[in-house]
């Protein structure tokens, strides 16, 4: 595998004496000072999906579908307390569903793993709480989730977990020897159907097609950085969103870390930025070539449209 720092480096230097004058032309059309990116975190999370709860008994069990569509199963005695003892009396099940790319980047659910692309057929998370305590399952099958499909037989999708999202965490592979389980519900329309073996997050997912994987990077104008900009990778034709989380300093530039993109596929590269309580993006669809750089100059933009555009991504 190649080295990163050097072939960057070497890219973004070119970069730095061809591209000088048109950033230096910039800068006065931007603020100078600068926020943290607290106001964009909020603002995604305001759009992100809504987290549903669903109260049952322990002892009883219980079936919900949620307003996604997915259906979620519960087998009774299905919990745990920390402590390993059976959990008695209510509890409260919070769900998130996750389909669509603008859902993945205001919820943080970026479909990767161990630095390769994942192509979604649909995400969720699922917690059992009684008040405050966190609860676990009581086996692998004590709860069932199937999520849809839609009204063609899908693709073969396999299962991703993730136990949560914090800085640059994947979704690790349960399985990808045996496709998911695929049927239809009572309207006729196709469901994944599995199994959780833990609370959290569940990605029905495949691999995108790596044949020839190359590094990227994505240079900044001077005022935008990791502490007030944000930088995702998003697929124009499948169910795939990423953020970018390397920042190199000396470069002034987000770099692909141990991610990978496909030289020849297509990927539409987005910028958002908070400075001073306004907002600033670009996008730019690319087609990938060996070791490219991606030069975004965001521009001003309002709340609403900024949530727009990410929707339309």
């Amino acid at each position: 595998m190649k080295r990163l720092i050097p072939i960057c480096a070497v890219t973004i230097t070119a970069f730095t004496f061809s591209q000088c004058t048109k950033y230096e032309d910039m800068e006065n059309t931007y603020p100078q000072s600068t926020t943290s990116i607290g106001a964009l975190t909020a603002l995604l999370a305001q759009n992100a999906p809504s987290i549903q709860q669903f109260t049952f008994n322990a002892a009883s069990g219980g079936y919900f579908i949620g307003s996604g569509g997915a259906q979620i199963s519960i087998n009774p005695n299905a919990f745990l307390y920390p402590n390993n003892t059976a959990v008695t009396g209510s509890v409260d099940l919070k769900v998130q569903e996750v389909y669509n790319k603008k859902d993945m980047i205001c919820s943080g659910a970026f479909t990767t793993s161990a630095g390769r692309p994942l192509i979604s057929g649909g995400e969720i998370n699922v917690t059992a709480w009684q008040g405050n305590t966190k609860l676990k399952l009581a086996n692998n099958n004590s709860v069932n989730v199937s999520l849809p499909a839609g009204s063609s037989q899908p693709a073969p999708m396999f299962e991703f977990r993730a136990p949560r999202f914090n800085g640059n965490t994947d979704f690790i592979p349960v399985n990808v020897t045996t496709p998911m389980t695929t049927s239809t519900d009572s309207a006729g329309n196709w469901v994944y159907q599995f199994a959780l073996d833990s609370l959290d997050w569940t990605n029905c997912d495949q691999y995108m097609g790596m044949p020839n994987p190359t590094e990227f990077s994505v240079p900044l104008p001077s005022v935008f950085d990791n502490n007030n900009t944000m930088v995702f990778i998003t697929s124009p034709t499948s169910q795939f969103a990423s953020r970018v989380w390397y920042w190199e300093a000396q470069l002034h530039s987000y770099v692909c870390g141990y991610y990978r993109l496909p030289i020849g596929e297509t990927f539409t590269f987005t910028a958002v930025s908070e400075i001073n309580g306004n907002f600033y993006y670009d996008s730019r669809e690319v087609e990938i070539t060996e070791d490219i750089m991606v030069s975004m100059y965001p521009q001003p933009i309002s709340q609403a449209q900024l949530m727009q555009n990410i929707g339309n991504l």
